[in-house]
């Protein structure tokens, strides 16, 4: 993904410091899925091996070495890919039928988005009723918190999150995929 790995980050630099010699792993995608991660280990790791349980030795220190590791980065980017494809796939689907995307819960919903939570619900509507008698968000937020109204997360609302809640396309019957509405 692209996100910092503190742990990976931390290994790198104890290899730095000469506190490790071998890495072990179940599999070299355990270590590297990204070329771009693998080259940052051929670079720091020359001189250290990785030893995987279910291929055996990758000697960065040797060119057959590192061209097998390359070739196993390639083919574990390749899968990483390959997910992400059909997990892409699978979202535009459920969008396009209109279906719930998935993640936390929305409030005033069941956890698969299609039945009300009613006296969440009821919350909604009269967020939605306040809001259109001209009253402030704020004054919402204070009066939903001295009512004791949490969020699924069980945390008392902010004004930011109201907000989005109440203008999310679900709530009018719709769906959003890559950020475009899907009516109906």
């Amino acid at each position: 993904s692209g996100k910092r790995r503190p742990a990976y980050e931390d290994m790198l630099a104890a290899v730095d410091r000469g506190e490790i010699d071998v890495i072990l792993a179940y599999s070299a995608d355990r270590v590297y899925r990204r070329i771009k991660d693998l080259e940052r280990l051929v670079d720091k790791l020359g001189k250290v091996g990785v030893v995987t349980i279910t291929f055996g030795d990758v000697d960065l220190s040797t060119a057959d070495g590192r061209m097998n590791a390359r070739i196993l980065g390639s083919v574990s980017q390749r899968e990483s890919e390959k997910t992400g494809e059909r997990i892409s796939r699978a979202y535009a689907d459920r969008a396009k039928r209109g279906g719930y995307p998935g993640g936390t819960r929305r409030f005033g919903y069941t956890k698969d988005g299609r039945e009300l939570v009613e006296d969440e619900a009821e919350v909604l509507r009269r967020a939605y009723r306040h809001i259109a008698d001209g009253k402030s968000l704020r004054s919402l937020v204070l009066a939903l918190r001295d009512e004791g109204v949490v969020g699924t997360k069980g945390a008392a609302f902010t004004a930011t999150q109201l907000r989005e809640g109440l203008l999310r396309p679900m709530n009018a019957g719709h769906t959003v995929h890559q950020g475009r509405i899907l009516h109906g």
